[in-house]
């Protein structure tokens, strides 16, 4: 499978972010409103599957602006964000708009540890594949027709988001 962040045409129309290092895209299919991808741009050594000190240097003011959009934009408390691997090498960060009662929902989820975030977000990550799934099946939808119909669902989000960076 090809690397869906470093191609970024592929992901160009739910792009809101973009510096020299990183950019910030809304996730397709999303596990929450708002779920954002925060990925470090590709460069001539290929697929990037970590990162060194002068990536990480820009990567609090690509947090800080992407972060504070995304509050602005779904009016929530704050966003968890995670570093996350799983079959996407590519160096990337799961950004989650979280409403005061999603703090409450991880912090006090039936079935885990108190506390535990990160079964949560594979809670959410787990709850958001099930409906995609169901909504591919629904649809009679492939991966890329569903991506094309959240793509264009997630229009006037990415420019509120744009607008909110400017």
């Amino acid at each position: 499978m090809s690397c869906p962040f470093c191609n970024l045409s592929t992901i160009s129309e739910r792009i809101f972010y973009e510096d020299k290092r990183w950019v910030a895209f809304l996730a397709t299919p999303p596990y929450t409103n708002g779920h954002t991808i925060l990925a470090v741009k590709a460069d001539h050594n290929g697929c990037p599957t970590g990162i060194g000190i002068e990536v990480i240097k820009d990567l609090d003011i690509a947090l800080s602006k992407v972060c504070e959009a995304l509050k602005k934009k779904y009016e929530v408390k704050d966003v968890l964000a995670a570093s996350l691997r799983g079959s996407v090498k590519h160096t990337h960060w799961h950004l989650i708009p979280l409403c005061e009662h999603d703090e409450n929902n991880w912090r006090n989820l039936v079935g885990f540890e108190k506390g535990h975030l990160f079964e949560y977000l594979g809670y959410l990550e787990k709850q958001g594949v099930e409906r995609a799934r169901k909504e591919r099946e629904a649809q009679d939808w492939n991966d890329e027709n569903q991506r094309k119909h959240h793509t264009e669902l997630f229009k006037a989000d990415v420019v509120l988001l744009k607008n909110l960076l400017i």
